[in-house]
Parts: C-alpha cells; structure tokens; sequence
C-alpha cells in the first residue's frame, strides 16, 4: 500500500472519523483571537477555549491535520532550519482530540491501532514513555496492547507532563518512538538522547488537572485528550528516508528548485542546505501570505520578511542575481493545494507579493554589501567590525551572521561579538514585548467562569431586531452583581439578543433594554465567548436585577446604515479582483454606520482611473440589482463552491454564505442589506498605504454617501460665495487666481534678485589672484540660489562664486566655477572641504556642484572664506 503525504494525511483522518471523531478544517496560521502567539503552532491552538472551560465545544471527538509555523517568539526554529534533517519552519501536525469525551485508555488504543494496524508499523519497533506518576498509562500500555515492561520508560515533569501556561489546564503525557535500527545508532542506547535511532512520533496529552498560582493541582470534572503527530516525520519512517526533505511532498519541491536553478544537492553540503532552505521556507511563506500576513517591519509581518529574506540569501549564494524564489508556489500548489485549496485561490496573490518582496531586497541586499565595505576599507589589518554595524546588517538588510563573519575573514577582520549578541538581545526584548500579547481584560476570568457555568445567548438579530430576553448575568467593575443601580459602564448577559456581537470587521450593535423597572442603553455588543455575548453600556433608568425580563431593541437605522455598508465591502472585494487582478486579498475590514475601511494586497497607489473605474464597477452593481442570498451550508461545501473565506475569522462546522449574484461568493457572519439597491449610490472618499504591499480604501454608500455628497455640495457653494463666481465657473476663477499669485511671486522675485545681485561688486574677492565672489543669501530654495550664483558669475565673466543658504535646520552651498578655471579647479576636493565643514555631503560636475548638511553653524563666511582660501593655495599653479 502507497504511503505517500497526502495518503498518510488522509489515512489519518479517516481512520478517527471511523472513530466517532468530527473532521475538521486547519485553522489558519493567525490565530483567532489569541494576540499571545505569533503563529499556530499546534493542533490544539484552535481548540485551547475548549480545554479551558471558555467555551463549548460543538463536537465532543475531533480530528485535524493543521498547519503550523514555527519561526519567532518562543516555538523558533529558524536558524535550525536547512542544517537538520528535521527542524522547519512549517510542517503539518495530526491530531485527535477528545472534549470531556474518552480518556487515556481510548486514546493509546487509537493510537496503537492506527500505527501498527493502519499504517502496518512492526509492533517490536515502537516504545512508549510516560510521566514517572502516572501508573494507569504505565499499566495500560502493557495491558491494554500489550507493550513489554521494558519498552514503556518513565520519564519526568520536564519531559512527560504538558501545562498550557503557569495556570490552567495540565496533565501527564505519553509519546511513541519508533526505533528505526541499528543502522541509525547502538542498540540499547537511550531513546532521548536525540540521536536519529528512536524517533519520537506521536505525544498523547492527557488533560487531567487544572493547576493553581499556588502551585497546586486539583482534577478537572471533563479530562481531555490533545494529541500531536508530525506528518514529515510519520511519512520519513514509513517511506524509508534518512531526512523530511526526502519523502515526496517535500523532495518534489526540492527537485523543482535544483531544475529551476541549474544545481544539484550533490554538488557540496553548501548547496544541499541551501536547497532544504528554498524548501521550508517557500512553504512557510506561501502559507502565511495565503492566511493574510503581509511583509512588514513589526509582528507576523516582520518574522514572514525575514523568512523570506533567508530563503534568498540562500539562494544569492547559489548564484541567482534576480527573483527567482517565486517559481518555487508552482510545485507547492501542485503538491498540497489539494488539501489546502487556499493555496489554488490565492496562488497569484502568493506569487506576485514573494516577487515583490524579492525585487526590494536584492536591491537592499547590495546597498548592505556597499555599507559593510564602507566600513571595512578603513580598518586596519586584524581589526574589529562593530557588533552594532554587524546587527544593523542582520536586522535591516538581512544578513545573517555567518556572512558578515565570512566577508570579515576574508579581510583578517574580526567582529565585536559582544556589542552584536547586546544589540540582539535587545531586538528579542522588543520583540517579547509586542507579542506577548495584550493585556488580560479586567473581566477574563469572570468571563471564562460564565463559559464554565453554562451561559449561552441565542442571537436572534438576523430574524428580527427586537427581542423578550432574560438577564442573565450583571457586571461591573470585574465583579459579577445581583442588581445595578448606579451610573458607570456596565456588562451584561442576556439568553436571547437581537445585538450583533462585533466580529468579522462589524461594529457592534446599538440599542436600548427595558424591563418593568429600568432603562438600560446599549452601547456596544461583544463576543468573548463562542456561547455567549456581552452587552457594554449604562443604565440610564431605575434598577435593573438578574433576572428580570427585558425587551431588547436594537437600533434601527444603525443597524440598517452598517449593514448596507457590510454588503458593499464584498461588492467592492469583487471589483478590487476585477480591476486590480487575482493577487488582491482582503488585509482587514472595519464596517459601521457612517463608512465601510477595505485593507487589501497590492503595491501601488491606485490611480485615478482605477478608482473611478471602482466605482463605476460598485455603482453599475448597485443599478443592476442582482440577486443577494444568504444561506448556511456545511464550510466544506461552501468551501468547494469557490466561498473566500478569511484569515481573521474563527469558523464552526456550519457557515453562512453570502452569494450576489454571478460575481462574489464569500463566507460571511455579518448582517446584510436584502438588496443592493437598499444602497442607492457608493462613493470612495480616501485610498492610501497603511503598510509596504498594503493598500487602505474607505467608502460610503447610503445615507452616508449622501450625506458626503451634501456636505461636499455645500463647501463648493460656500466657495462660490466666496470668489464670487457660479458653481460651474470655480475652476477657471480659482486657475486665473494662481496665474495671478504666480505672476505677482516671480515680480517680488525679480526685485529681490535685482536688489541683491545690483551691488555684486561689493562682493567681490580676490584670493591667489583668481576673483571670487563669495555671500550668504536669504532665498526659498537651491533653485533660486543656483538662478544668484548663475547670475553673478555671467556678470564676472571668470572666477568662481560661492553662495550658501540656510533652510529647515540645514545649510546648503552652491559653487560655480568659470570654464576657464574648471579644468585646474578640483572641484571634488572643494565638496570634500565644504562637506566636512557642514557635516554633510555634495557633489555636481567640475564646474559646478552642490553641497548639504546639518551642521548650520559652521556656515559662516568667515568659514566659507578659509576653505576657498586654503583649497586654492593648495591648487597646482596654473
């Protein structure tokens, strides 16, 4: 029977769902809701509320092969990877979980079967360990399948037990080995000692206690089971292969890059690792520029550049002098895209931000070359490279370590390691610091011990916009309260709401509570919760107890203005694909009432054509009205439909899809218009760059539009009033305006260039018998400088004239020198002089040029004056 990947992967899944365990999507690589990591990094990232108590999980049994990074923060393999035979950056990861449902037993009989009944794994060859307490997993690995007393180690708290913080959910844990043989290593020789013999397969956690700040444990009501199998590593032991980057999905890839650039992982150690590079990394990257992340100086954005960035170093010193790890997203799609069909949808926006991101950093990659030389040319022999300069190398241009170490052996250099690991340290610090997530909301564990306690809220708000409900739950202050009476914000629960609960870019709902005693407005809605949603607002009437019922209300016409904005964000996605091209992909949204935010891939500002063409697009939607449905599907169906689904939000086994008409298909949670024509009219207000490959629209459609053509219909009146003049004729008023202004600004030029340039003489100097004219103007702008020195030197027919001026904290000098002195002048040594003096820079032609720096104070005549006096003595006589 065939082992390939995608054979094993659906072996895998298959086999638990024949197990009463539902099969579930991966989760994308950002994880929801979660600012305290990076990237996912295990199977159980998506289900961790459910290990917690915070929320209810829809299916007691699960199954996944989910899709992880591990590259920044504290799960970082990076440096590790092209060097081991089994450290990446991106792999896969198996899992089954179990909610509340079955425990040990059930879980190291699944196990058990599924390796050696499965997948035909010779039982003599698998070891088991167990944390040195657990008995019951020590007895049932030999009992219940029969695993000899010698093979079954116990082991400690630092290698078999799991906690998923210092608080919280925790528990032993058990892993399988399988002992490759002796071809790999001494017979008998420790299975963790880390060498390639027994290799470590499946880790079974069994969730059994929750763990206190005080150091103690006590049992949970439901243990769980998370369990965690690499798929690389499963697929080396079964296909045969001494590394990861041997079996098929991995090795084709691999194959690809040495057709595509002329190499061969025979020709040197060096080109073997640099291949396994381009191999990891065009995963992890195409992966995580699928699930939304954009490259960036800051978070996800920044560990996906630096990725990206390894993988061409890699490649420059193969050879390659131009983009070229793009090509590698063809065998990656050819190779999973069938699993993970994100990868088809989003090929062309994968392909074209890696070449982008290439093109940039080739050219940096040259500009840290030329500073490295810079700074080394001056050395002298057997000196040292500051550890500053080497990380500014490391952080800004991408250099690894080992390159500015080899460059400086090559020139008997050596670094200040020291000042290099400081300035690294304090770059991790920075970097600890922004994501170690947000702080805990005052309310966390009162909101997760509501989880706990059964709380849910039915959301009745896609049907009606009015609600009876009971109060189920009064907050304030982080304590939870029987009644309120006083003023201040408020949380409360509610079991049947209206509100819809921010989620998906859309705001929150607005409204009003009223029972037989209190009002109560609402001021936002919030889901902290899978279960359940928190109203945040004051009460504004009596006392309002739990309890007591309630008729919910929302806001009508904000409900109705934000909707009618939300449904235009995905007509407006559609003509972004239309006009832009395929690599557009939704970065982020925020849809409410008085306008709709569009945060998207691409790497230009839009014209105004394209803008006016967007809008036309929109609009001639609007005016066709197609047909706008909204249904729930299974998302494996929806997803098979061509439904886009996005990286930002968290998605159940059952989802809503929107359609509108032939042309936009998305999975979507928000509430929506009935038709387009609810919109009437949509207008584009702003385009700008939140971000490098990241473009921002904001747009208003509705009342809102026509509030903004109003208000700008009334700024042209106010105009008109002003200049005196119709609506239609403000252009020509306003163009005959700044002819005027320009024609009055170049007279008061004239005059001011005719009262300084007027007395030229009085500046004149004669210095080693040359003639010079030497000042310091008061001007707006080089240019006009250059029109003074222009002028003083047609007027003295030969010499050399120097002129300064200061503007904006920075002084500039203009020098112009006479044909007949240019060819002895030396201008470069003059901008040398010059550039010292104002601590700047300059340069030009040998007979002109222009020089700028910081350094204000020294430009004085008196200065100017010495160095012309000091640069023409030092001339050769002529």
């Amino acid at each position: 029977m065939s082992n390939s990947v995608n054979e094993i992967r659906e072996k895998f899944l298959s086999y638990f769902e024949s197990k009463g365990h539902q099969r579930q999507r991966s989760s994308p690589l950002i994880p929801s809701q979660d600012p305290t990591l990076l990237f996912t990094n295990a199977g159980m990232v998506q289900f961790k509320d459910y290990f917690t108590g915070k929320e209810t999980a829809e299916f007691s049994r699960v199954t996944t092969c989910q899709k992880c990074v591990r590259a920044g923060g504290k799960h970082n393999d990076l440096e590790s990877v092209g060097f081991t035979k089994r450290h990446h950056t991106f792999f896969e990861m198996l899992g089954n979980f179990s909610f509340g449902d079955y425990f040990k037993k059930e879980a190291i009989e699944f196990a058990w079967e599924f390796l050696t009944e499965v997948l035909k794994l010779p039982k003599d060859r698998l070891w088991a360990s167990v944390f040195e307490e657990d008995d019951e997993a020590f007895e049932l690995w030999q009992k219940t399948v029969g695993l000899p007393k010698d093979r079954v180690v116990r082991m400690g708290l630092e290698d078999n037990f799991w906690a998923m913080g210092e608080t919280g959910p925790c528990g032993p844990c058990s892993e399988i080995y399988f002992d490759r043989g002796p071809d790999f290593g001494k017979p008998g020789e420790s299975i963790f000692d880390g060498g390639e013999r027994y290799l470590e397969v499946w880790n079974l956690v069994f969730m059994q206690y929750e763990s206190f700040s005080d150091g103690s444990r006590k049992p949970l009501p439901k243990p769980s089971v998370d369990t965690g199998m690499g798929l690389e590593r499963l697929a080396s032991i079964l296909q045969d292969c001494a590394s990861n980057y041997e079996i098929d999905s991995m090795n084709s890839i691999l194959s690809g890059f040495e057709r595509s650039l002329a190499v061969s992982r025979q020709d040197s150690a060096a080109t073997e690792t640099a291949l396994r590079v381009l191999t990891d990394h065009i995963r992890s990257v195409s992966f995580l520029i699928s699930d939304g992340v954009q490259p960036s100086n800051e978070g996800r954005g920044y560990v996906l550049r630096r990725i990206l960035r390894r993988a061409v170093r890699y490649g420059r010193s193969l050879g390659q002098t131009k983009p070229f790890f793009h090509h590698g997203v063809k065998a990656l799609v050819k190779e999973m895209g069938d699993a993970y069909p994100e990868l088809k949808q989003n090929r062309s926006a994968i392909e074209k931000i890696i070449f982008h991101e290439e093109e940039k950093f080739f050219e940096t990659l040259d500009s840290g070359l030329k500073l490295l030389e810079e700074h080394t040319q001056n050395l002298p022999k057997s000196g040292v490279l500051s550890g500053e300069l080497a990380f500014q190398l490391y952080d800004t241009y991408g250099f690894p370590l080992d390159l500015t170490e080899s460059i400086l052996r090559e020139k008997s250099l050596s670094l200040d390691q020291e000042a290099f690991d400081r300035a690294l340290e304090r770059q991790r610090e920075r970097s600890r610091a922004s994501w170690k997530g947000a702080a805990q909301e005052q309310n966390a564990q009162l909101y997760q011990a509501l989880a706990q306690r059964g709380l849910q809220t039915k959301f009745t708000g896609y049907q009606s916009l009015e609600e009876d409900a009971q109060v189920l739950s009064l907050i304030q202050d982080g304590k939870e309260l029987e009644s309120l009476n006083s003023e201040g914000l408020v949380q409360l629960v509610i079991d049947r709401s209206p509100f819809y609960a921010e989620s998906g870019g859309q705001v929150g709902d607005r409204g009003l509570l009223r029972s037989a005693s209190a009002l109560f407005e609402v001021e936002d809605c919030l889901k902290p919760a899978e279960n359940y949603a928190v109203l945040v607002g004051r009460l504004r009437e009596g006392v309002l107890r739990r309890g007591d019922a309630v008729k919910a209300t929302v806001d009508r016409e904000t409900r109705m203005r934000t909707r009618i904005h939300h449904t235009m964000t995905h007509v407006l996605h559609a003509g972004l694909h239309r006009i832009l091209g395929d690599h557009v992909k939704q970065a982020g949204s925020l849809v409410c009432a008085d306008y709709l935010r569009f945060d998207f891939s691409h790497f230009k500002a839009l014209s105004k054509e394209e803008l006016l063409q967007l809008e036309e697009f929109c609009n001639q939607r609007i005016r066709e009205n197609p047909k706008l449905e909204i249904r729930e599907e299974k998302i494996e169906d929806a997803l098979a439909s061509g439904a886009k689904a996005f990286f930002e939000d968290k998605y159940s086994s059952v989802v809503r899809v929107l359609r509108i008409g032939d042309f936009s298909i998305e999975l979507c949670g928000g509430t929506h218009a009935e038709s387009l024509a609810e919109a009437g009219l949509f207008k584009i207000v702003q385009e700008s760059s939140v971000a490098s490959g990241v473009r921002r629209i904001v747009a208003v459609t509705g009342q809102a539009a026509l509030d903004h053509i109003q208000a700008e219909e009334k700024l042209l009146e106010d105009l008109a009033e002003k200049l005196k003049a119709p609506k239609k004729e403000l252009l020509l008023r306003v163009e005959k305006l700044l002819k005027e202004r320009a024609e009055l600004q170049k007279k008061l030029q004239q005059r001011s260039h005719e009262g300084q340039s007027k007395d030229w003489k009085s500046l004149m100097h004669e210095i080693q018998s040359r003639s010079v004219i030497l000042d310091i103007l008061e001007v707006d702008s080089a240019k006009e400088l250059r029109e003074f020195a222009d002028d003083y030197l047609n007027r003295m027919k030969e010499g050399l004239v120097v002129l300064g001026f200061k503007k904006d904290g920075k002084a500039s000098v203009i020098v112009n020198v006479s044909k007949s002195l240019a060819s002895q002048f030396e201008m470069k040594k003059f901008v040398d002089r010059l550039g010292k003096l104002l601590d700047g820079k300059g340069g030009g032609r040998p007979d002109f040029a222009q020089v700028g720096g910081q350094n204000t104070d020294a430009l004085t005549k008196e200065n100017l004056l010495q160095q012309i006096e000091e640069h023409l003595k030092a001339l050769p006589p002529g």
